[in-house]
């Protein structure tokens, strides 16, 4: 439960600083788009939405 919650956090922080480490994020919610818990998929779905929506960054694998 806890990688949802840390993948969750970088929507987050999309949202409220509205700059992040793109380099490293969008790999890691990538990965988190293909995991095995819906949990953790969700979370990964959502903060995804957030970097497109905050800060014009794609993660491949999301749909809008």
């Amino acid at each position: 439960m806890s990688g949802g919650n840390a993948i969750l956090g970088f929507g987050h922080l999309a949202r409220t600083c509205r700059r992040i480490d793109a380099a490293t994020v969008v790999p890691l919610i990538a990965a988190a788009l293909q995991d095995e818990s819906a949990y953790v998929r969700g979370h990964a779905d959502d903060a995804a939405g957030d970097l497109l929506h905050y800060l014009d960054v794609r993660v491949p694998g999301y749909e809008s």
